[in-house]
């Protein structure tokens, strides 16, 4: 591989993170004003401060069954696992 052949390489990336063409005040302004998506919106209005991160390793059927829960319940997966423990947790009672 000869020197100009890297070049080209090398403008070839850095055209990847050039601006993209299209970008302008208007189209910024059209991106930041418009409403968040439902997923970013439930994460928001989340009322508990958080402040302790819990990290687990889980099989991929019980990450798809907690999402789809969470989605069903329209409420965070950290939500969903909060509830779940404190009802776990709660005293049965004796038939």
């Amino acid at each position: 591989m000869s020197g100009d052949d890297m070049e080209g390489e090398d403008i070839e990336l850095f055209a990847r993170f050039a601006r993209r063409p299209s970008a302008s005040l208007h189209g910024r302004r059209a991106r930041e004003t418009r409403p968040l998506a439902r997923a970013d919106r439930q994460r928001s209005i989340t009322p508990s401060v958080k402040n302790r991160q819990l990290n687990l390793k889980v099989t991929s059927e019980f990450y798809e069954r907690v999402a789809a829960l969470a989605r069903n319940l329209g409420t965070s997966m950290a939500e969903l696992v909060e509830r779940a423990v404190e009802d776990y947790a709660r005293p049965r009672e004796e038939a």
